[in-house]
């Protein structure tokens, strides 16, 4: 439910860690059909394997979280 409110733009972004693929395939599916971005917390693009995701619904958004994140700003 988190991934579509990301998707609709109710949230701003997700971000979670310890996801099975079962529980974010389709959410991620969701948000980048509405022109989201999605990425693991190291910035790779295919977040469905490793258990951490992030979830935005604007680039420079998920730049700044992502920095924020791995306590880089």
């Amino acid at each position: 439910m988190d991934l579509h409110y990301v998707a609709c733009g109710r949230f701003e972004f997700f971000w979670e860690e310890g996801l099975k693929p079962w529980d974010i395939a389709a959410g991620i599916l969701m948000v980048k059909e509405a022109g989201g971005t999605i990425s693991d917390y190291d910035g790779g693009k295919n977040p469905l394997f490793n258990g951490a995701l992030l979830a935005t619904n604007s680039l420079v958004m998920h730049d700044k979280i992502l920095g924020v994140i791995n306590g880089k700003r």
